[in-house]
């Protein structure tokens, strides 16, 4: 799987989280996200928002990603219907204590599952990692794990759930929403290649 780095300006970030906030809101719901196309980005800020897009898989799934600031490192992480886990490294990890956010978003692009809450699975084992590291939308989870340290092999685990009815749909479709994070992009984003490309497309969390 190709995968590309992009870097956005602080500065654009505001304008960004609008734009993916407006996108999601009123579209139709689902009670899992079972069948659908789960786009993944690692997210690491520091004077500037460094975002390495892993492209697509279809839910359950699971995938890969490298952290900053550690040689070699690479996180697997693996999304159920209804739950995320990122699993750590057998021998550790050390996510930088200078980012404001390192860690991983999901993207649900197939359609709104609607995502009300997410909480803490008791089965979760990485130190210092709580309910406040996570922020969701209706069709987003964004897991930020900035300054802890993990030990072996340690997990966290978190669950969602979803509205039990259909929300009439407004939102525009998959193509549009990343249209208009591209074109609200374009006030800081900048493109750095680290690897093969597969998309450019900036996103943002809430």
């Amino acid at each position: 799987m190709g995968f590309n780095s992009i870097k956005v300006a602080t500065s654009a970030v505001g304008a960004l989280l609008a734009a993916a906030t407006l996108a999601s809101a009123g579209a139709a719901g689902a009670t899992d996200l079972s069948g659908d196309s789960i786009h993944t980005f690692y997210i690491y800020t520091d004077q500037t928002v460094n975002i390495t897009d892993y492209g697509t898989f279809t839910a359950p799934g699971n995938g890969f990603f490298f952290i900053e600031g550690q040689f070699s490192a690479v996180e697997t992480f693996s999304l159920t219907d209804a739950q995320v886990t990122v699993h750590g490294e057998p021998s550790g990890v050390a996510w930088l204590p200078a980012a404001v956010f390192n860690g991983i978003l999901f993207v649900d692009e197939t359609k709104d599952p609607h995502i009300i809450n997410v909480t803490l699975d008791p089965s979760t084992t990485a130190d210092g990692t709580t309910i406040s590291d996570a922020s969701w939308g209706s069709n987003y989870v964004a897991l930020n794990f900035a300054s802890q340290l993990w030990g072996p092999s340690q997990d966290a685990v978190f669950d969602l759930s979803f509205a039990s009815t259909p929300i009439p749909s407004s939102a525009p479709e998959p193509a549009t929403w990343a249209m208009l994070l591209v074109g609200m992009g374009a006030l800081g984003c900048r493109l750095r290649l680290r690897r093969p490309p597969a998309a450019e497309v900036c996103v943002a969390l809430r």
